[in-house]
Formats: C-alpha cells, structure tokens, sequence
C-alpha cells in the first residue's frame, strides 16, 4: 500500500516536472530563436561530410546496435570514443563494486 503511494507520488512528480522543463525548454527557445541569423540553405550544404555517418544509420540494425554498445575491452570503451560503451562499462564494473567490497572486508 505504501508502496503504491510513494510510486504514485514519483511518477506525478516525474509528469509534473518532465512536462515543466518542455514549457520552458519551448518558451526558451520561441524567445532566443537559435540559428535564427544563419542565414544558411540547407539546398546549398555539402553533403560528402555528413554521408559516412547517413550510411552507417542504415547499415544499423537493434542486434547490431545492442552489440556495438558491448566494448571489446575495457580500455577500448574509452578509446573509440563511443559514449554508450563507456557507459555500459561502467554500469557492469559498478554492478560488481558490491561483490569486491564485502570480499576485501573479509580478507
């Protein structure tokens, strides 16, 4: 039961506050205009620059993407420079922070 309400008080909280932050976000951005003085067509761009990155959108499948978040090693997590696999590697190393402290505090 209370349970129930500390989920129900969460997730009212969560809606009040996620629905905040886009009425500012939008009021924000209604007011400063960002790239309103570019002056750029998008017709006129290269487009050689961004077509590597178009390709490999395409090639990525949900398999493909779930195994490219899994580093090779721990240190090519950081190397790469792929912000998910750092993630992910740090996420598994903290999960087994708790197995080796209660074995360094035996020993």
């Amino acid at each position: 039961r209370t349970v129930g309400r500390v989920f129900a008080k969460a997730m009212a909280y969560f809606l009040f506050f996620s629905t905040l932050a886009l009425i500012v976000g939008m009021i924000v951005a209604h007011v400063v205009q960002p790239g309103a003085g570019m002056n750029i067509n998008p017709a006129e761009l290269d487009q050689t620059a961004v077509h590597s990155y178009v390709e490999k959108s395409h090639d990525l499948t949900l398999v493909g993407f779930l195994m490219d978040i899994i580093p090779k090693t721990l240190v090519s997590a950081f190397v790469d420079g792929n912000i998910l696999r750092c993630c992910s590697s740090r996420c598994c190393s903290a999960s087994r922070w708790p197995r080796w402290a209660r074995r360094a505090s035996r020993s």
